[in-house]
């Protein structure tokens, strides 16, 4: 899931809020959601059934709206993990 989460372009990653007085770094929020992001992306593969790899690292790669879907999905989960 990790290696599904490196091809997203840097600049479409969801990126954790910034909370001055966190007790939790953000670096780690970041490495965090970066992880759900990954999941989220295999999870999605695995539910269509994309059998190859190659095939849906290909997926990944073009299909934008795949990509933001579960950007969303992880900056959302990461917000209700650190409000926990």
């Amino acid at each position: 899931a990790a290696e599904l989460a490196q091809l997203v372009p840097i600049g479409e990653r969801p990126l954790v809020a910034y909370v001055p007085r966190s007790n939790i770094p953000r670096l780690v929020r970041q490495q965090g959601c970066d992880k759900l992001l990954g999941m989220y992306l295999a999870l999605l593969l695995h539910r269509v059934k994309v059998q190859s790899t190659e095939l849906g690292e290909r997926i990944v790669r073009q299909d934008k709206a795949l990509r933001k879907v579960c950007g969303g999905a992880a900056a959302a989960h990461e917000m209700r993990l650190y409000k926990q």
